[in-house]
């Protein structure tokens, strides 16, 4: 009885650990592989021990190796789930948009009096904001990754976006009758229409008024005036970036993919807000460069994800490795459930984006009190300014976040049981580290149609 048990350990021990082995490979990461490979060895000791003749010794040992693989798997599979979430305050304050670093070197141009207006109200901020406006744009010639033809794919994206981020005040000149539709069948058949277009999440949400920008920074209309959006209802959309082209953050080819999953996102919330409107609801999209609301928590409360250390959006799929749009609505819809699977205290212990961080933005502090909400805050302008050094979007954030593993059955199952068990949180982040390293690998390979033309 005993050897047969051992048998059936070792024989799922050495399939489980094969398996993790070919997920490797195929991702490309040998050093995985590798350390997956030795994880072998203790079954195939086992099995050696268990073809040799029976003796006292060998039973004491199978008994040992039973037991302590038993304990194991019940600590391993013990429901014992976060129930860390994002805590927010009944009185959230609204962000203006102008206090938005990104935004504030699109519209604001010294000897204006949008500008004298904003750096007296903020002098803290006027040294470091001119600092930034010293270094070239991103992707312009003089940046650190400028390449002469491959710096114009994210030029080229952006140009698309431009358009599709324009007019989006605009109401339509024709009234329309509305279509008597339900909230349930409105809800799903726009996340189907939205998958269809390629969106690999999408969620619904009453809108929750805090998510609205206050005052208007680098959308069109008037600089500083207040915003008013009286949609009660928003579908939240993701699209997936490329794995291959993250994994050379912080290099150009990030910046390229970000303004090309921007577009696509534009497009699909373009064509989702057209036909909201077709069915004679009104509806706004939310795309870059042309915001009204904060995309990422109105994707938390659409139920997309968690928010990161990184101040990123961190879905149980893909990670970070999501662009997003928003399209606000007065079309009923149905409100998604929450997702919780463990994030925050998971990057409570991991800091794995701020012990990478180049600029230093991301801190390992607790969380703090925001305009009402508790979470991490980065440092926005040392952010920005490395941006504008390095000539791209960095992304290195997302690269090395254990959660923006490819979604693939190997690392579905670890999710899936950190969202189970929060003790495994630790030895996940220790793992991580040990089979991926602690920093990230410098042989990524730029994909040859992205290769640097010079240097």
């Amino acid at each position: 009885m005993i050897k047969m048990i051992g048998w059936i350990i070792v024989t799922v021990h050495f399939v489980v650990v094969w398996f993790a082995v070919i997920q490797s490979i195929r991702e490309k990461k040998m050093r995985a592989a590798g350390l997956f490979s030795l994880a072998c060895l203790p079954s195939i000791l086992i099995g050696i021990l268990l073809l040799s003749p029976e003796s006292e010794i060998r039973n004491i040992i199978l008994v040992i190796y039973i037991v302590f693989s038993a304990l194991l798997f019940i600590i391993i599979f013990l429901p014992f789930p976060s129930k860390s979430k994002l805590n927010k305050s009944d009185e959230i304050q609204r962000v203006d948009e102008r206090d938005a670093v990104f935004h504030r070197f699109y519209r604001l141009r010294k000897g204006t009096p949008e500008w004298d207006s904003y750096y007296n109200e903020h002098p803290e901020l006027l040294k470091p904001d001119q600092d930034i406006r010293t270094m070239p744009q991103l992707q312009a010639t003089g940046s650190k990754t400028y390449d002469p033809i491959t710096s114009q794919f994210s030029h080229a994206a952006f140009d698309i976006v431009e358009p599709l981020a324009s007019h989006l005040d605009k109401p339509d000149e024709n009234h329309i009758d509305q279509v008597p539709i339900s909230p349930e069948d409105a809800t799903a058949r726009l996340e189907g229409f939205a998958k269809h277009l390629g969106a690999v999440s999408v969620g619904t949400t009453q809108l929750n008024p805090a998510w609205i920008y206050s005052h208007n920074s680098r959308g069109p209309g008037e600089w500083g005036a207040p915003i008013e959006l009286n949609h009660q209802w928003a579908i939240v959309i993701a699209v997936k970036m490329d794995t291959n082209m993250i994994r050379c953050a912080p290099e150009n080819t990030v910046i390229t993919e970000s303004a090309a999953k921007y577009a696509q996102a534009a497009l699909i919330a373009r064509i989702v807000e057209r036909t909201i409107r077709r069915w004679g609801y009104a509806a706004r999209s939310h795309v870059d460069s042309n915001y009204r609301v904060m995309c990422v928590p109105v994707a938390v409360d659409a139920g997309l994800g968690e928010i990161g250390r990184h101040g990123l959006l961190i879905t149980p799929q893909f990670g970070s490795m999501v662009r997003l749009a928003v399209i606000t609505t007065d079309l009923p819809l149905v409100q998604a459930k929450s997702l919780h699977f463990g994030v925050q205290e998971f990057c409570q212990s991991c800091m794995k984006c701020a012990r990478n961080c180049p600029s230093g933005s991301i801190l390992k502090t607790e969380q703090q009190k925001i305009n009402g909400v508790n979470k991490w805050q980065i440092n926005r302008e040392s952010c920005y300014q490395y941006w504008r050094q390095q000539g791209t979007d960095c992304s290195l954030c997302i690269r090395v976040c254990p959660y923006s593993h490819p979604d693939n059955i190997l690392h579905r199952s670890v999710r899936g049981l950190l969202k189970r068990n929060r003790l495994l949180i630790k030895p996940t982040i220790i793992l991580d580290d040990l089979l991926y390293n602690k920093k990230p690998d410098r042989n990524s390979r730029w994909p040859k149609w992205h290769r640097p033309s010079i240097g």
